[in-house]
């Protein structure tokens, strides 16, 4: 066991916390091959399961957060859009000058 592999969730929690979500993904997608390959060695302990089952609860909760935020900002946009004031009408990109 002296090869153990970096099981560490700080990375993803702090990218998912600072909203860089595709980052967040980027790293999931390179941790779980490496926690299958530690469950197979038999290299898991119950702390590291606890550990994933309650920061993939905790990431749940967080995107849900993030969807909910980003429902909210649409739902305003379409608000807006149809009892906003209009826009205001193009002005021409014309220079007149008197002589």
């Amino acid at each position: 066991m002296d090869n153990l592999p970096d099981l560490s969730l700080s990375p993803m929690r702090d990218a998912i916390t600072s909203g860089e979500l595709p980052e967040a993904l980027v790293l999931w997608n390179a941790y779980v091959p490496r926690f299958a390959d530690a469950m197979q060695l038999g290299q898991v302990t119950l702390g590291q399961w606890r550990e994933l089952g309650e920061f993939v609860a905790w990431a749940r909760l967080a995107a849900l957060t993030e969807r909910a935020f980003a429902q909210d900002q649409l739902q305003s946009l379409h608000v807006t859009a149809t009892y906003g004031d209009p826009a205001p009408p193009a002005r021409p990109n014309l220079l007149q000058a008197r002589l």
